[in-house]
Order: structure tokens, then sequence, then C-alpha cells
């Protein structure tokens, strides 16, 4: 048989290089004479990626729910509560920080404003629109692709570690096609020679680093909470808040801002580090419980078996599945009253009680 390992890791990347090569369409349209972006943001990137996961899922008759996006209301109102804690609070402390300095050392980069990127003027509602719908295509597309579609796949043969690395490595790839894209189109015209060479150093630099960090920062919150809205939210305030507070500009081009982005991508994921490990300590918990019951359960079964009069050399009946015990239970039913009687059907161990081992396998499993 064919390790299943050798299968995964290429459909991944090629599934990646599609999404990559559509994603540079949207960025490098403006060579060719049309802009496709929505303030700045790869619109048309974010929608084709969000097809071509949607596509792969089903090709691969995979639910949509198997990758994190359940349409359920608590789940979203959780994922709105967690992922904006993690992330509004970070960026209102940086900014507040901010306030301060400024305050004190009147400095101009650090002046304290609110401008969406690329709104040439003045904001106006429509624009505020837009300019979110951008952020939220674009957060979703991320999250569908990397701590969705990517950590699935990988999940049921490598461990957590490996699959969370190996996300938030691939998802460094997009920052670079834009900061390639600014390079060539002439976004970084106002530096040159050493200067921007040194620019472009430092930029490749932070994309990746900050790109990284938050990028596992959201794989550990999707493995605790099961879906992908708590990353989801914390991507869209990080992109609308980060970008309108920090940003204020179509192109990052200010070491100012890349400071006071990584600031806040630093302590965010301290926040989610430390909500992960209290959520995994509890969902370990609950696993243990889940399975002292399901022993209690299946001891309970045997003792009602050797009852009976089952065999008494049988000492293990643990060692049996669920659906073998309920088995044996039929025929008993059906000796004792007859074959006229419709026997109970054998259940899985899911069944048992009501908790879900595939969650506790995937949340805290290493």
């Amino acid at each position: 048989m064919a390790n299943p390992k050798s299968k995964i890791l290429p459909r991944i990347l090629s599934t990646m290089v599609v999404v990559c090569m559509f994603y540079c369409i949207g960025e490098f349209a403006p060579m060719l004479g049309y802009d496709f972006s929505m303030f700045g943001v790869n619109i048309i990137g974010a929608g084709l990626g969000i097809i071509i996961v949607g596509v792969v899922c089903i090709a691969n008759q995979r639910p949509l729910g198997s990758i994190g996006l359940i349409f359920e209301l608590p789940r979203i109102l959780r994922g709105i509560l967690v992922g904006g804690s993690m992330a509004v609070l970070p960026i209102a402390f940086v900014f507040a920080v901010q306030v301060g300095l400024y305050s004190v050392f009147k400095i101009p980069s650090l002046a304290p404003s609110f401008v969406a990127p690329n709104f040439n003027g003045e904001a106006s509602l429509i624009k505020l629109v837009l300019f979110a719908a951008g952020c939220g295509a674009s957060s979703l597309m991320q999250e569908l692709t990397f701590r969705g579609y990517v950590v699935r796949s990988m999940r049921p043969q490598y461990p957590f570690t490996d699959a969370n690395i190996a996300q938030a490595g691939l998802s460094i790839a997009l920052p670079l096609i834009a900061v390639a894209k600014n390079l060539i189109c002439g976004g970084y015209a106002e530096r040159s020679g050493v200067s921007l060479w040194i620019f472009l150093v430092i930029a490749v630099v932070f994309f990746a680093a900050y790109t990284f960090i938050s990028s596992l920062k959201r794989g550990f919150v999707t493995r605790v909470t099961g879906d992908i809205w708590p990353s989801f939210f914390g991507n869209f305030f990080f992109q609308f808040l980060g970008g309108g507070l920090f940003v204020q500009s179509m192109i990052l081009t200010s070491y100012s801002s890349m400071i006071r982005l990584f600031a806040a991508e630093t302590i965010s994921m301290t926040v989610a580090y430390i909500y992960y490990h209290r959520q995994y300590v509890r969902n370990k918990k609950r696993k243990e419980e889940h399975e002292k019951k399901l022993a209690q359960r299946l001891e309970a079964m045997r003792l009602e078996e050797l009852s009976r009069g089952a065999d008494p050399n049988v000492e293990d009946l643990s060692q049996k599945s669920v659906k073998e015990i309920m088995e044996q239970h039929n025929k008993r039913i059906l000796d004792s009253i007859g074959a006229h009687s419709k026997p109970v059907q054998p259940q899985n161990d899911d069944s048992i009680v009501n908790l879900k081992e595939v969650e506790f396998n995937e949340n805290v499993n290493p």
C-alpha cells in the first residue's frame, strides 16, 4: 500500500501553485492597464483563491465544514469575540502608545489618524464599506487556504506542529508576491540605489517574519476552536484597523508602520498562545473524561455479559469494539425473544457518550 504522506504534499503544493498564480493575476494586472484591486486589496486574487479551494474540496468530496467553514451562529459569535479581542486589543494598545509618543515628541510619522489605504482623498462610508469587503474577502481566502485546506489535509498523517509550520511557511508567498509587484510597478520609486535595496531586504524580512508569526497564531486558535471564524475575524481586524491606523497607504513604505504592525502582532501572538494553551488543557481533560466514561460503560457491558452466562474466559471485553459488543447483545436478544423483533442497531464509539471523539483527536493529540 502506498504511503498516504506521499500523496498529500504534492497535492497541497500543486494547489498552492495555482492559488499563487491567480493571486499574481490580481497583483500584476496594473501592468496591463487594469486595476482590479479594491482600495489596495487584491480582490481578484482573493476571490479566485476562494473558488480554487472550493473546487478542490468538491473534487475530493469534502464539505467546507471539513476545512473549518462551519455556518453555525454560536461559532460565528465566538469567532467575533475571540478573533476580535486578539486583534483589536493589541492594535488599541500599540495605537495608544503611538499617541503618547506623538504627544511628547511630535514625530510626524506617528501622527494619529485613520486613513484606509488608497482612499485618494477624504474617506466616505461607501469607501469604508468597500474596503471592509475587500479585507473580508482577503481574510477568508487566507484562512480557507492555509488554516483550513493545508492544515486539515496534512493533519491525519502529520503532527499538528508540522502542519502548522507548513501552512505558516506557505502563507509567506502572498506578501512576497506583493513586494515583487510593488518593485516592478514602481511602488518604491521614492527610494533608489542603496536605500532601495536596504529597504527591500528589510521589507522582505519584515513580511516573512510578520506573516509567519500571524499564521502560526491563527493555526493555534483554529486548532482548539475547530473552525476558522476566530482566525478569520482576527485577520480581518488586523487588515482593516491595522491598515487604517498604521499603514494609511496602498503600499507599506514606512519603517514606523512595520514596527507598529509587528509590535501589535507580537502581542496578539502572546495572547493567542495563552488562549490556545488553556483551551488545549481543557480539551485534553474533556477527552480523558470521555475515555473514562467509555471504559466504565464497557466494563458495565462486560459484567452484564458475564452475568448472562458469557464465556468466563473472556477477561477483557474492552478490547472488543463497541460494534462487536452491541452485535453480541443483539444476538442474545434474538435468541431470547425470537427473530421477529428488530434488534438495536450497532452504534459507533462516539454515540455512547455525547462527546465528539474526532474533535478531541484533532484538538489534543500532538
